[in-house]
């Protein structure tokens, strides 16, 4: 046997105490690690729903004020609280100055507020509800035909999907919410603004 390769078999003796632990902090850790960051959502969230293990968001297209085509894709690198909503829906139409706010408030954190609307109205009717009721930080978005909906299974309006930085379903909430109180900004940084 060569000296190098002596060398490498008397050391390895050394090396697999360090090998096995490296090997059982492997296996112990989550595969999704950063989903520790959604735990424990606040009482005004009572209703979210954690995904078990993150899954990829459909690769859908929708409308950016009635003419650009966009995908969730344009907005990887930031979290999304993406909003199904209709301006026909009462309870839509109730959370909708909150989750403006709620835009307002967490944009500077990586976390951007998509309010998708479902309105056969599309931009004209959305812009028409942001001025009524001054709606100021939303972006003004439609989906054709319920596209995007039916892509992500939304079993009803309002639905909120929360999505991390890498465009992955975190968790969704069905029917509506307190998105404007503090607890809810400050838990929707530690859970979807991207990693330091």
């Amino acid at each position: 046997m060569n000296t190098a390769v002596r060398a490498s078999v008397s050391g390895c003796g050394a090396v697999a105490p360090a090998l096995v632990a490296a090997m059982i902090f492997v296996i112990n850790t989550p595969a999704d690690a950063g989903q520790d960051r959604c735990a424990n959502p606040p009482a005004a969230l009572a209703t979210l729903d954690l995904m078990e293990s993150v899954t990829p968001a459909p690769e859908v297209s929708f409308l950016a004020d009635g003419e650009r085509p966009q995908t969730l894709a344009d907005y990887r690198g930031r979290g999304l609280v993406l909003n199904f909503w209709a301006t026909w829906c009462p309870p839509c139409v109730k959370e909708m100055p909150a989750l403006d706010a709620l835009h307002a408030d967490v944009a500077d954190d990586g976390v951007e507020v998509l309010a998708l609307s479902s309105d056969f109205g599309g931009a004209d009717a959305v812009r028409q509800f942001y001025e009524v009721n001054s709606i100021r930080n939303l972006a003004v978005l439609t989906e054709a035909r319920q596209a995007v909906s039916m892509a992500f299974e939304i079993p009803g309006l309002p639905t909120t999907v929360l999505l991390d930085a890498e465009g992955r379903e975190v968790g969704r909430l069905v029917g509506a919410a307190e998105w404007d109180e503090p607890e809810v900004a400050d838990f929707l940084r530690r859970c979807l603004s991207p990693a330091s």
